[in-house]
């Protein structure tokens, strides 16, 4: 019987742990960014460079 389990690629590592180091880091800035900015100015910015990102793919695509 097949198991149909492949190894992880070097560069899949290397991927994931690049995800994990972007996502804790998030966290780390946002703490660091309450200390400087009220909450709602955080969410602006965060929500305005997303849909900065959102409009940027959009236009490619089209």
């Amino acid at each position: 019987m097949a198991s149909g389990i492949h190894p992880i690629h070097p560069r899949d590592w290397a991927l994931l742990i690049a995800l994990s180091i972007l996502w804790g880091a998030s966290f780390f800035f946002v703490g660091v960014a309450l200390k400087e900015l009220p909450p709602f100015t955080i969410v602006f910015l965060r929500a305005a460079i997303a849909a900065l990102c959102f409009a940027s793919g959009c236009m490619r695509s089209s």
